[in-house]
């Protein structure tokens, strides 16, 4: 694709959904023709006045919200017989993408990358909640559609939350009197047509952290309509969420949105806190290192490197970590327990290494990994991206 939509070069289509087209673009007024989103409004809707003023009024409210956890909007403008929406382009994967792969890998997130990656997109969804106007005044934007699908992981392992302030816009372009979109992280009181506040975003992105956990939804998800009324059962706690997190969880859960966490930021705090207290530090690096869970082409099998090592726990096993971050992901297993990658070994040993790389554990229950002094809090079944190269680790039973 090499078509130009006013000063943007299109390059290729990202998605299509029911309201436009997405772009990979590049601007050509710019030196360097910088990289850039662009969504253009699909040709029944742009001509849809009413839709197009809200469909405005909310990009200029987005374009207000300037963190560096939010996906920036640069503009929204007439282009020929169309409209488009101009956004920073952030070079990576959706969590939901990320979560996909995870789960079709059977690879758990480890429990301080999957709250580090929710912490920092609650501190771009309170930058929305609390942004003012050139006189201070609140703007009061709620998101409306938090999703996996809309926080993204760069691969400089920034996360950015993208979306702000269309929701509202895109369900004005539905039909009237019928829920759409991704009603498992709705809120009740927004299922049941109340009129929501910031506490919606709170409930919906208490969803997508136990997703990111657990890899499946929480049983709020599964709703039920009774008479016009929507009702959704009440968390139940599970065992498999560490016990530090299950209140963090159960809070921004609450079906009555007055026990919620009142701010984003608060939840955030939260999450940070139980970082702190297990002692976990989530670097960038290792952020980044979650765009590596992908699937492998069909047929590809797990083979043993060729400096394996067997495991004994109390004991230090050494592993090459050399595979890049998009070839596959190694695992340190037992039965028996050895170091496995899910990549040809023609494959790795024909690209170079990076600087991270991506471990998954496998190990009998109550055993700690150490990477030096430092507890990587990786569970029996647990992945961490390590720095490339030979890398020691110890690993103990847990006293």
């Amino acid at each position: 694709m090499n078509v130009m939509l006013g000063r943007y070069r299109l390059i290729r289509l990202l998605a299509t959904g029911g309201m436009g087209e997405v772009f990979l673009a590049q601007d050509e007024s710019t030196l360097g023709a910088e990289r850039v989103v662009v969504k253009r409004i699909l040709r029944h809707l742009a001509n849809d006045q009413g839709f197009i003023d809200l469909f405005e009024t909310e990009a200029k409210l987005a374009m207000q919200v300037r963190h560096p956890n939010v996906v920036a909007v640069h503009g929204f403008e007439r282009v020929a017989d169309t409209w488009i929406m101009v956004m920073e382009f952030v070079e990576g994967q959706s969590l939901r993408r990320i979560l996909e792969a995870a789960k079709e890998r059977s690879i758990a997130i480890a429990p301080p990358l999957a709250v580090r990656m929710i912490s920092l997109s609650l501190q771009g969804l309170h930058a929305g909640h609390v942004a003012a106007d050139s006189v201070g005044r609140p703007m009061n934007i709620l998101h409306g559609d938090v999703s996996p699908e809309n926080i993204l992981v760069s691969t400089r392992g920034q996360v950015k939350l993208t979306d702000f302030g269309v929701a509202r816009a895109r369900r004005s372009g539905e039909t009237s009197g019928r829920l759409k979109g991704k009603i498992g992280y709705l809120a009740p009181e927004v299922l049941n047509r109340a009129s929501p506040d910031r506490r919606a975003d709170i409930f919906s992105m208490g969803v997508v952290l136990h997703e990111a956990l657990l890899l499946e939804p929480p049983p709020h998800s599964e709703v039920t309509v009774v008479e016009g009324t929507v009702s959704a059962p009440r968390f139940s706690v599970d065992a498999r969420i560490p016990p530090g997190l299950q209140n963090v969880i159960r809070r921004s859960l609450e079906a009555n949105r007055s026990d919620r966490f009142p701010t984003a930021l608060a939840m955030s705090e939260a999450l940070e806190s139980w970082l702190v207290a297990s002692h976990h530090t989530v670097l960038p690096t290792e952020i980044a290192a979650a765009i590596g869970i992908r699937s492998l082409p069909d047929g590809t099998s797990a083979l043993a490197t060729p400096d394996a090592s067997t495991i004994a726990v109390d004991n230090r096993v050494s592993i090459q970590v050399d595979m890049p971050i998009d070839a596959g992901t190694a695992v340190v297993a037992d039965s028996p327990p050895s170091v496995v990658a899910d990549t040809p070994s023609s494959e790795i040993k024909s690209k170079p290494p990076t600087q991270m790389g991506m471990v998954k554990f496998r190990l009998p229950a109550g055993t700690e990994v150490f990477l030096g002094s430092r507890n990587l809090g990786v569970g029996p079944s647990g992945s961490i991206s390590l720095p490339a190269g030979q890398v020691t680790l110890t690993l103990k039973n847990k006293k």
